[in-house]
Order: C-alpha cells, then structure tokens, then sequence
C-alpha cells in the first residue's frame, strides 16, 4: 500500500471532478508549485494509485452489460482467472469467498453474442463448475469513486 498525505488525497479528489485540469490549475488550488503537483502525479500514476480512463455508458453504446458468478475448482483457480482476464468481453472480474467464486461483468452486443460467449468461451473452461449469470435491466449507480480517499484533512504549508 502507497501512503498517501493529505496532499496526495486532494490531489485525487480534484482530479476526481475533472482528470483533465492543467497541472497549474491544480497547483493554484492546491497552493503548491506546478512542478511538485507534476511529480505527484507522476508518482500516483507510476505506483498504480491512479490510472486514466474513458468509462464507455453501456447502454449508450447500445451494449447489453451483464454479470456472472461461476463456481470454481479451486484447484485450477490461477489457471481459469487467467483464461477469463484474456476475455474481451469481461470489463471486470473478481476472486471471491461465499457461494460464488469468481464474479465478473460482460459487456456484449447482443443476446446471442452473450449466450455464444457462455457457451462457447466461458463454460470450455477447464475447472469452471457453474454459472449464474444475471442481465442487467437497470444501471442504478456507476461510479469509480473511492469514499475513503475523501478530503479528510487540510495539509499544513510544513508538509509539502
């Protein structure tokens, strides 16, 4: 885990409402020089704190998006969490305790390209043992925002 000052926390969250603000924006709000708010950046970015991103509305783009639970022979997790990061379709997949032992969402064209992906790339999977899988009907909330790196302090001027 990378430590993060309160700097850094704010830093994110500015960066939060709009990814593309000059670094001397940032800087002025932050009241730090353009250069340290540059290497801060740089730092958050090289240490896989933050990473860019374009976030694609499924429903926009006319995807159906849908989420699938597989019960797993734990003994080939490695070798099946593998196989499924290669998927095209999968946007996001998850090694988990309970009933389900990998979750992960899909985004596909159509129904028929959902049931040829459960069919004939998901379920060959050696050591794939069920699947649950659930359409989504609704997106209720969409959000990459992370709640415990909120503006929790002010930084003094001694801590830059």
């Amino acid at each position: 885990m990378v430590p993060l000052d309160a700097y850094d926390r704010q830093l994110i969250g500015l960066l939060r409402q709009d990814a593309r603000q000059p670094t001397s924006k940032l800087a002025r709000r932050l009241g730090l020089a353009d250069a340290t708010v540059r290497r801060r950046v740089e730092r958050l970015l090289a240490e896989d704190v933050i990473r860019p991103m374009l976030a694609v509305s499924p429903t926009g783009a006319g995807l159906i998006h849908a989420t699938i639970g597989l019960r797993l022979d734990l003994r080939v997790v490695d070798s099946v969490t593998e196989r499924v990061a290669r998927l095209p379709e999968v946007v996001f997949a998850v090694v988990c305790t309970g009933p389900i032992d990998l979750f992960m969402s899909v985004l596909v064209p159509s129904q028929e390209a959902l049931l040829s992906f459960l069919r004939d790339k998901l379920m060959v999977i050696p050591g794939v043992l069920d699947c649950q899988t659930g359409v989504t009907l609704k997106a209720i909330k969409l959000s990459y925002d992370t709640p415990l790196l909120a503006e929790e302090e002010t930084p003094e001027r001694a801590d830059r």
